[in-house]
Parts: C-alpha cells; structure tokens; sequence
C-alpha cells in the first residue's frame, strides 16, 4: 500500500470492521479481559483476606492490573490489524467487481482451500473450468496453461500459473503481472493481486485477472519496431557526419556519439566540465578566421530558447580551420515543460566537395538564366520590329476598309488583312511559347458570351475552310448555358489552333466543330464545356503520335512542308489545356482524319440558353457591318508620342471619328515639352524609342513638379508582347499598356475606360 493520506472516500471506519469482521469476532479481547477482570477481582479478594493489607499484597494488584490491560490491547491490535487489512481487501473486491467489465476473466483464489470464487469470466472456456473446479484450482489453471499453443512465452506462463508456494512467489510484490501469448493468437496480461493474508500474514486470497491486450501490445511492438527501424537509419545516418555529440543543457555537460575526427577528440580530452565552454574551445580552433564570429555566434546556447522557439532544426554552413566547408546542425532532441529546450543533438558533416558542386550549379544556372534574359530580349526586339511594319500594314488596310466602296479594293484588303493577321499569328506562337517557357503565361477568368465567342471562331476559320473549299459544319448545344466564366482568350486560342491544324491537314471532305457539355455532379455552378473537332485530313500514324506536342516538330515534314505554322500550335494548346486542369484527347486513323477533344471546367453565369445558334450566325453572314465609331469625345484631349510616322498616321486615322483633340509627339523630350505645357486626358507613350524610352519619358512627366499631368493616365504603346511585359509596364507606372498592331476596338474601349465621363458621349 502506498503511504500517505488517504482521502475521505479511502479511510476505514470502524463500521467498516464491524462490517467486515462482525461484532462477535471484534468484541472478543474485550470478553476476554472482562472476564479475566473478575477473576483477578475474585483472587485479590480471596489474596486480601488471606495476607491481609500490606506492601506485598499491593504490589501484586499492580502487576496484575498491568498485565490485564497489556492482555487486553495485544488482543485488540492484532484483533484491528486483522480487520483493518481484510476491510481492505473487501473493498478492493468491491472496487474489481465494478470494474470487472474490463477483463476477460477476474476470479478470486483461494489459497488454503485451492478454490475459485468467479466474480466475472467473459470467455466460455475459462468460464465452465472454474465453474467445475472442485477444490483442485491449481490443477484446473496448469491444465488451462498447458493447453496453449506451443510459442516463446507458454513456458512462461506455465510457471506463472504456480501458486504451490504462494510465499516465495510474492515476496517482492504483491502484485505479479505477465503478458503471454493465447488461444488464437490473441496476447492477454494476466495478473496476480494478493487481496488477503491471515493473523499470521501469511496469504490466503489472490486476485486473479486476464485482460485481451492484442491491440495494445500489437501497436507497441510496432512502435518499438519503428524505433528500432529509426535507431538504425540513425546510426547509419551517424556515418555520414564528422562528430555527432549529445548535449544536456540543464547540467551543462555533454557525451559522445561518434567522434570521428581525431584533431577534435584530443582538444576535448578529458576536460569535459562545461558542455559550452568546450564547445566554443574547440571550435576557435576548428574554424577559420572569416567564419569565427558567426559559428560562435551559432554555437551561444543562451540564445536557444529565442532561436529554437519556432523550430527543431538550426544550421550553418562554415570554412574550417583546414579551408573546407563543414555544415553544423543543432536537433532538439527534448524540450522542457515551458517548452524550452533542454537537450539537444550537434552534428557536423564535411561539405567541402557539395558545396563546389553547388557553386558549379549556381553559376550554370546564372548562365542559363543570362541566356534565357537574351532570348527574352532578343524575341522582345524581334516582337518590336516585327510588329512596328504590321501596326502600319493593317493599321491604314483598316482606314481602306472602312472608307472604301470599291468591292475590289475590299477584296484586295480583305486579303492583306488575313495574311497579316496571319504573320501575327506565327509571332503570338513563338511568344506565346515563350511566356510558357519562363512560367509566366497566367489564366485570367472573366464572364463572357457564348455565343459571340463561337461567332469569332467561325468568322475566323470560316475564310480558311472556304479558300480551301472545304465544308464546315457546326454542331452547338441549344442548351449551353448563354453566359459563362472562364479565361475566354486563351479557350478561344486553344480552338482555334486546333480549327487551324484541321484546315491546314485537310485538302478534301469536311470540317466538324462541335461543343456541348456534361453536367458536374453536386456543383450546379459549373459545368464541362466539351469540344470536338473532326477532319477528314491526312490523319496520323501511330508511330508519329508521340511526336504530336514536340516542340518545332511537323509530323511528316517531307510531305506537308508547303504547310505554314512554326511548328509550336500543339505544344502551346497543350500547356494552355494543362493550365485549365484539361488535355487534349487525339484519335486518328492515318489516311482517313483525326479527333481533337478536350473538357475544361468553367462556370455559370447565366440560365439563359444560347438557342439555335445557326440562325444567328446566319444573320450575321448577310452582310459584313460597316464601322461606327463607339463615342465622341471632341473636349477630349490626348498625348500620342511615338517615334514612327505611320504609327502616329495609323492612330489618328484610327481616333479620326471619335473627334478627339490628338497631340503628337516624335520623341520623348518633345513629349515631355507638350506634358509640361498642355493637359492631356490621356498619354499614349511608345515603348521603345531612340535616346529617351517611354518609361524614362513618364518618370519625368511625373516627376515634373510643375507638369499639369502628374496623375494623367499613361498608357504604353508597344510591339513588346513578351512574357512579363504586363508586370514590367505596370511596376514602370504605366496605368495600362495597348500591343501593336493595335486593334481598334480595343483602343476606343480603353479610351472610354480613361477619358473623364463627363467628356464622353456613347453613339
């Protein structure tokens, strides 16, 4: 029994002994002494009469006396101490069979008569063996334990089962326990509590208790075998490093885990009186001067609790004594109840041959980072040239388009306006390929029409199909959803590369061009827009399918080389479609045509369905629209400043009906003049221009503390689409930024965006 102070609920109350014992047996040294009492009354009386009153009779009453109440406390203590310790075990009986639930069997042995008293037995087996037990306990429990099936612990428990000397068996403990392994190879605890002894102590009653462990013991073994596993990849780990050493923060001392390095073993010796001390002595010695006060800085064990607050793991690399790089790591291996720190690992490993090798990574890595900036700059200035001539080609077919009435000066325009729509197209491919290839090209989702953007893609493959006589054929659900929400460009861009390589692989038969969609289980706020394109083209082999989304690769480039395109249509499509959580689907039989497919993910913006598409498309065909500007915005005034003629002829050709007041400048310093002088509602500013660039003009247009155009919106006008131009114009402080060749309408929308509303009038 444990010492100390039992609670209220634990204390043995003299009802209790009674209770325990009866009052028969608890009252009996009081009988005793009372009637040993009259009897020494009776022998005192009759001493009295004989020897009369004196100094000797006195003397025997006293010891009488004395003796009577010694006889009768003997009696009593031992009566109490009985009582007191069967009291207990009747309560320890009470308290097991409450909770007997928790074992398979709890039984009650007793050892004078080798009986069982059951108090629960939950497996049939055990309980129908103490049930027949008959006074032959100790024999029913070895044949209980002999039946097991053979393994490494049924000799143990055998033995344990032996109650033949109950005395020697606990003489250390009374409690005896053993986890052994059982019918069905199941592990069980079994426990012995002894719960009586007699006068004499000897025991005379014994708790029995088996209880299923299997789960429990199953999940220690495996975590003792996972420790194991971990203790062998550590001491494997060991190898790697120079000195590994276990530090006790709390006592400041230290031990060795592997001392390997020979120089550091004899700095240690045997003076091993402060764990901090000696560490900052020996590395003193271990480290180079350019790195002293850093590792001694590192090595500061008051600063733990403030660096290891977030972390178990503190590292830094150092040049040794000797000139190699050496990496040090401190591992919390413990942490006191605050939290802080009290025990950590120190490790140290050469590094000297991974650090070069890193050194040789980084600098191949800086060189190719250098070239990938040249190839940025060198598609960046091809962009510019490229563009500059094609802003003007379609800048002014634009004005012929919209001012000329001759059908075959139309014609003539028409036909200049595809093929330079078409040079622009073999620049997106390579600098959309590029943005691809530095990470930069970003999805950017909006609401937009359905309708309208088939309509584009048919207005723009519809050209294709008819100069090659093919027949197109559309196949749109009636039940898509009117208005979605989705990166509507880059869909559109995947499509129409797909359209573009079924035209292109195509000299007879038909075109197919379906969309529909699949319903998203539990998210009606989304769909599956699915599309199919057929052709009955050249199809591909099988063998050449691998090489479908090569980069610059033709499938069978003898045979289609009068085919235009740069050879990155595929690869593109199918990084955009990887961006959308989608790929593209190809089944093809070569001779007879092909199937491009794909489903992307986009969500709904409307219940309105967009209908028989065909009728609109139809109407649209009638007749091509003629132009009409957007707005007028004669008290509108702008800034233009480019270093090209034709681009400032193009824009203003372009604004001619919009009725705005257009400034133009040549260079920067004359913009910069005109800033300082006029107010503007808006300044275009051309990129890439000769002495002063377009944002070293804005810098100093804002910074011109004088320029009534300090917070006028500044617009670039560039022919740098190349990936990061977006960020590059925006961190510059441009407000937004137009592409050349510049698409009309998205110049009158932007003007509509920046000019005050108050000056703009919507036709």
């Amino acid at each position: 029994m444990k010492k100390g102070n039992r609670t209220r609920d634990d204390r043995i109350t003299l009802a209790d002994l009674i209770e325990s014992e009866g009052v028969t047996r608890f009252f009996v040294p009081f009988l005793i002494g009372f009637l040993y009492l009259i009897l020494l009354i009776i022998y005192n009386v009759v001493l009295f009469h004989a020897i009369g009153d004196g100094l000797r009779f006195r003397m025997i009453l006293c010891v009488s006396v004395v003796l009577t109440v010694l006889l009768v406390l003997i009696s009593l203590i031992s009566t109490v101490k009985y009582a007191v310790r069967n009291a207990m075990a009747d309560r320890l009986n009470t308290q097991l069979s409450s909770a007997a639930n928790f074992y398979i069997s709890l039984c009650e042995l007793n050892i004078p008569d080798n009986s069982v008293v059951p108090i629960r037995n939950a497996n049939p087996a055990i309980e129908k063996a103490v049930n027949s037990c008959d006074h032959n306990m100790q024999e029913i429990f070895f044949g209980i334990m002999n039946g097991l099936p053979e393994g490494p612990t049924k000799k143990a428990a055998i033995d344990f089962c032996n109650l033949t000397d109950p005395e020697t068996k606990f003489a250390e403990s009374d409690i005896l326990t053993l986890e052994y392994l059982s019918y069905g190879n199941i592990w069980v605890r079994a426990r012995y509590v002894v719960s009586r002894r007699n006068r004499e102590g000897k025991i005379t009653h014994v708790l029995w208790m088996l209880e299923n462990i299997d789960a429990e013991k199953r999940a220690r073994d495996r975590i003792l075998s996972q420790a194991e596993q971990l203790n062998h990849q550590l001491s494997s780990i060991a190898d790697i490093y120079m000195s590994v050493y276990d530090f006790d923060l709390i006592h400041d001392t230290f031990s060795d885990v592997k001392a390997s390095n020979e120089q550091v073993v004899d700095l240690i010796g045997a003076n091993r009186a402060s764990a901090q001390q000696t560490l900052i002595d020996v590395m003193k010695h271990m480290t180079s001067e350019q790195s002293i006060d850093a590792v001694l800085s590192f090595v500061n064990f008051s600063t733990f609790p403030e660096r290891f607050a977030e972390t178990n793991t503190l590292t830094m690399e150092y040049l040794s004594a000797d000139m190699r790089w050496r990496r040090a790591r401190f591992i919390v291996t413990e942490r006191s109840s605050a939290g802080d720190p009290v025990r950590v690992i120190w490790l140290v490993v050469d590094i000297d041959r991974e650090k070069k090798d890193r050194e040789v990574l980084v600098n191949q890595s800086e060189r190719a980072i250098a070239a990938s900036e040249a190839k940025s700059s060198f598609l960046s200035n091809m962009s510019h040239e490229i563009r500059t001539p094609i802003t003007t080609i379609l800048g002014m077919n634009e004005m012929v388009l919209r001012e000329s009435t001759d059908p075959a000066i139309l014609g003539y325009s028409e036909n200049i306006h595809t093929a330079g729509i078409s040079l622009l197209g073999l620049i997106n491919d390579i600098l959309d390929f590029s943005k691809i290839e530095a990470g930069k090209m970003e999805l950017i989702n909006a609401e937009y029409q359905v309708s309208s953007m088939l309509n584009d893609l048919i207005n723009m493959i519809q050209p294709r199909v008819d100069a090659k006589k093919l027949v197109l054929t559309t196949d749109f659900d009636e039940s898509l959803p009117s208005v979605l929400y989705g990166d509507e460009i880059r869909l559109k861009q995947v499509i129409t590369n797909i359209l573009s390589n079924a035209v292109k692989y195509t000299e007879r038969g038909a075109i197919t061009f379906r969309v529909f969609f699949k319903r998203i289980p539990n998210d009606p706020e989304s769909l599956l827009l699915q599309v199919e394109i057929r052709d009955t083209g050249i199809g591909i082999k099988p063998e050449d399918m691998g090489r479908l989304f090569a980069k610059f690769e033709r499938i069978e480039e003898s045979r289609n080389r009068s085919v235009e395109g740069t050879g990155l249509g595929m690869t593109i499509t199918q990084s955009l479609l990887a961006m959308m959580g989608s790929q593209l689907e190809v089944d093809s039989i070569y001779g007879k045509g092909s199937i491009f497919g794909f489903s992307v993910r986009q969500g709904i913006r409307s219940r309105e369905t967009i209908g028989n598409y065909r009728e609109t498309l139809s109407k649209a065909r009638v007749q091509r629209e003629e132009y009409h500007e957007s707005f007028t915005a004669p008290d509108g005034r702008v800034l233009i400043v480019d270093d090209t003629d034709m681009n400032l002829l193009v824009l203003i050709e372009l604004l001619k009906k919009t009725k705005l007041q257009i400034d133009t400048a040549r260079s920067g310093d004359e913009g910069i003049a005109l800033a300082h002088d006029h107010p503007y509602d808006v300044i275009f500013l051309d990129h890439m221009m000769p002495k002063k660039d377009g944002i070293e003009t804005l810098h100093e247009i804002r910074s011109d503390e004088n320029s009534p155009n300090r917070s006028t919106p500044a617009i670039c006008f560039t022919a740098n689409a190349i990936s990061g131009a977006r960020e590059q114009y925006l961190n510059a402080g441009f407000d937004n930024y137009l592409t050349k060749p510049v698409d009309p309408s998205k110049l009158e929308k932007m003007l509509q965006t920046y000019l005050p509303a108050e000056k703009v009038h919507s036709t």
